[in-house]
């Protein structure tokens, strides 16, 4: 049996679209194992949601509210650290009786978000509790309800290790 003179042009086109079609299998494979890598919750929703974002920008400054946080330091041999919030009114009086929540997650591992509820621990202070694996830059999203208030917070913060 002999083949026809020419043979090889379909066969190599053939495997080249294999071999595209591989390569970029292999790399969708890589990029979703990749920890780094993360897609923002929702994003779509927050871009068509820009002017109820930008409302909510004019609500925190007509509250005049403040709020300021500490993470305590983390030893190397635990994860967990305290979270601590003041959160005070335009006068700077403590808010009492506030349901305060935050989402953080390290800026290098966006895709590790951790979610925690702080208990009113009365003047204004709230308290909590958060799992820090990683020391370096992280982003913290507050979100502050009382009664019909609603008040929210974006903010980066260097954590270190002792």
């Amino acid at each position: 049996m002999t083949l026809k003179k020419g043979w090889q042009w379909p066969v190599f086109i053939v495997g080249l679209l294999v071999l595209g079609v591989g390569s970029n299998v292999a790399l969708l494979v890589v990029a979703r194992s990749n920890p780094s890598f993360a897609v923002e919750e929702d994003y779509y929703q927050k871009a068509l949601a820009w002017d109820e974002h930008q409302a909510q920008q004019a609500a925190n400054r007509n509250l005049g509210w403040s709020l300021a946080f500490e993470v305590g330091e983390t030893a190397s041999t635990s994860s967990t650290a305290r979270l601590s919030a003041r959160l005070l009114g335009p006068q700077g009086e403590a808010v009492e009786g506030a349901a305060v929540q935050v989402e953080a997650f390290p800026i290098a591992r966006s895709s590790h978000r951790q979610r925690a509820q702080l208990a009113d621990a009365g003047g204004g202070q709230y308290h909590g509790e958060l799992k820090v694996e990683r020391p370096g830059r992280w982003e913290f999203r507050w979100l502050v309800e009382r009664g019909e208030q609603r008040f929210t917070l974006v903010e980066t913060r260097e954590l270190v290790w002792r």
